[in-house]
């Protein structure tokens, strides 16, 4: 149960509901009825399914057998071996930021740059352990949400995509598509945006394969920065004292072709135009121009390459989850009387 000041501003954030709103959050409530969540809880299902109580309650109860089937409360427990803890946090350490960005909403910062399935596994580490993380920071930022200033305002994410290339994002494609799903069906409405930083030149194009998993609201709170540094696009939504060091701190020499911009469906960065061959010098100028040649057109085919790469939106995805490492308890949501 929550105490009195609690319960008070729960009570100010209802206040600020549309009539229908509050319709349909009582609705709710009758239908799920005596297993009722919170009330902020119930609204974050409800804006995912626009209000509709039916479609919400739905979606609820499906992900109430999510966590009872995944053990979602007992996700603390039961750690990984130290060694391999260690090895996760070098390649993929999502962690929720202090403090809050411009908005009051918290702050979460995901690295995927480290992610590649198959060279992961040869560190003992397997796309179930990356979840059962996930996971756990997940539920560490639906009870800050919970407890901001605005809890139906979401979240700020910060996806810091360095080292992400095209053929890393398809052998990982299950990964990230079973990051999108989760988000989607259990943690609905907890995006107030994403901004993805230092993407690489085919960012535009990868986004594009996870938009397809995503709902059309998530997908419109996405905005994508590129170059090595993502101060400048981060000090639209924090103060400079809460940028994560991560984003400011990569190797310019291992980035080429940065630029900055604002993501768009029907805009895509081109690859920079191929060098003009060099003059011949070998004894063998015929084989020289052909190299040339062969070199200039994987250069100017580089485009559409991304382009022709196989459609991934029919590939089914389950939510399947491993060993929880562990990691200090939070307190448990809890119902309202």
């Amino acid at each position: 149960m929550f105490g009195t000041a609690e319960a008070v501003r729960i009570q100010q954030v209802l206040s600020r509901l549309a009539a229908h709103e509050m319709e349909a959050l009582t609705q709710f409530r009758k239908l799920v009825h005596p297993h009722e969540p919170d009330s902020i809880v119930a609204c974050w299902f409800l804006k995912g399914e626009k209000w509709d109580a039916a479609g919400a309650v739905q979606a609820y109860q499906k992900s109430l057998a999510w966590r009872s089937a995944e053990r979602i409360d007992e996700i603390w427990r039961d750690p990984l071996p130290r060694e391999l803890e260690s090895s996760m946090d070098e390649f993929f350490a999502p962690r929720l930021c202090e403090g809050s960005d411009r908005k009051g909403r918290p702050i979460m910062y995901v690295p995927y740059g480290g992610i590649d399935l198959p060279t992961l596994a040869e560190r003992g580490i397997t796309q179930r352990h990356l979840i059962r993380r996930y996971i756990q920071e997940m539920e560490k930022l639906r009870l800050a949400i919970h407890a901001s200033r605005d809890p139906l305002a979401g979240h700020l994410m910060i996806a810091d995509v360095f080292g992400v290339n095209p053929v890393h994002f398809m052998r990982s494609w299950s990964f990230f598509a079973e990051v999108s799903t989760l988000g989607n069906e259990n943690y609905p409405e907890l995006l107030g945006c994403c901004c993805v930083v230092r993407a690489p030149p085919a960012g535009l194009w990868m986004l594009s394969r996870v938009k397809t998993l995503l709902s059309p609201d998530s997908a419109s709170k996405i905005e994508m920065h590129s170059g090595p540094d993502a101060t400048e696009a981060l000090l639209m939504h924090m103060d400079a004292g809460k940028i994560p060091m991560e984003v400011t701190m990569a190797k310019v020499e291992a980035y080429a072709g940065a630029q900055s911009t604002r993501c768009c469906p029907a805009c895509f960065v081109q690859p920079p135009p191929p060098p003009s061959p060099p003059p011949a010098t070998s004894s063998a100028p015929d084989l020289d121009a052909r190299v040339a040649e062969a070199m200039a057109s994987i250069h100017a085919n580089a485009y559409e390459i991304w382009q022709s790469l196989p459609s991934l939106d029919d590939i089914s995805i389950s939510c399947t989850m491993g060993r929880s490492r562990q990691s200090r308890v939070p307190t448990t949501v809890g119902q309202e009387t």
